[in-house]
């Protein structure tokens, strides 16, 4: 059973992973220009994964590579959460737009409350679908600037469709965590970006092949170098070991809830640098931290409740 201290823990490390996520748009974004998204992917996580793989190795030594028979199924998990959302997600915001991504993308929660509960029939209490929907909407008020109605105005419903499709895959990654109870979150992240780096590997060289992606010239990766490690050991290491540690502690519906501190995170930076926020940003951003006040604080309260209460659990 997770201690109050525990919780309070889980907190911090999943604001630690979504405030450097919500990092990563703004330092990606000025190098987009010379590095495309496939090599982005490529060069980060190839990073990532190697030095993850080497603290794995002197942690808890070269037994923990073992899969356990399990390798399908921890290809899988990789593949979705490190290809399959890394790749959809960036090929959709070429089709579609920020704001859409943002809003699409704090659908992750309530992904993930859908499919554990159809794979366990265990569903989210009343106090955490509505939670979701309140971060949800204070979301859609940052960026559309409390005009939700422009949301419907959209260049592309194939590019939502792709990036949908990616907060998917992160739900599935989110959730094979459970599969592993028994593995430490250092092994479980090092182990799916191995796999998931196989996969982001061949389906840059088919990209490569097709003339979609190129090679980036020196010049343009040593340019980009403080970006591309930022990506690699903080949005990727750092952030990926936060997040399955939280969820670990907090359980993957209630962790998901934290994503939809990227967005918000990402207009604080913007507002650091010069931007300042307008009062639907403002509104929206308090909304979000309401959600997640309202989801923390209740739990504490229906814990403490007699067992034959049937939200007690």
């Amino acid at each position: 059973m997770i201690t109050r201290s525990g919780r309070l823990g889980g907190v911090g490390l999943l604001i630690v992973a979504t405030v450097l996520w919500g990092c990563m748009f703004p330092i990606g974004k000025p190098i987009l220009g010379r590095v495309d998204a496939f090599a982005i992917t490529f060069v980060r996580y190839g990073i990532s994964a190697v030095a993850i793989a080497a603290l794995l190795a002197l942690s808890e030594g070269r037994s923990a590579f073992a899969t356990e028979g399990r390798s399908w199924r921890l290809a899988f998990f990789g593949v979705a959460g490190f290809c399959g959302f890394s790749m959809l997600a960036f090929s959709g915001l070429r089709l579609s737009s920020p704001a859409h991504g943002s809003v699409v993308v704090a659908t992750l929660p309530l992904l993930t409350a859908l499919i554990q509960g159809l794979r366990t029939r265990n569903w989210p209490a009343s106090h955490t679908v509505v939670a979701m929907l309140l971060a949800l909407g204070g979301v859609v008020l940052v960026v559309s600037n409390g005009h939700p109605s422009t949301l419907l105005v959209s260049r592309s419903a194939l590019g939502d469709a792709m990036i949908l499709a990616g907060a998917l895959c992160w739900a599935f990654y989110t959730l094979g965590a459970r599969d592993f109870p028994h593995w430490s979150p250092l092994r479980y992240s090092a182990v799916t970006l191995l796999f998931g780096f196989a996969g982001i590997a061949v389906v840059c060289l088919m990209a490569f092949e097709a003339g979609a992606t190129h090679v980036p010239s020196g010049a343009d990766l040593a340019s980009s170098w403080p970006h591309l490690l930022f990506m690699a050991l903080g949005a990727s290491i750092v952030a990926v070991l936060s997040w399955n540690s939280g969820v670990r502690r907090l359980g993957p519906v209630n962790g998901a809830l934290f994503i939809n501190v990227v967005p918000i995170s990402t207009f604080v930076i913007e507002a650091a640098g010069g931007r300042v926020p307008g009062a639907w940003e403002l509104a929206g951003g308090a909304l979000v931290a309401a959600a997640l006040l309202l989801n923390g604080l209740y739990r504490p309260r229906l814990a403490s409740m007699p067992a034959r209460c049937p939200n007690a659990a």
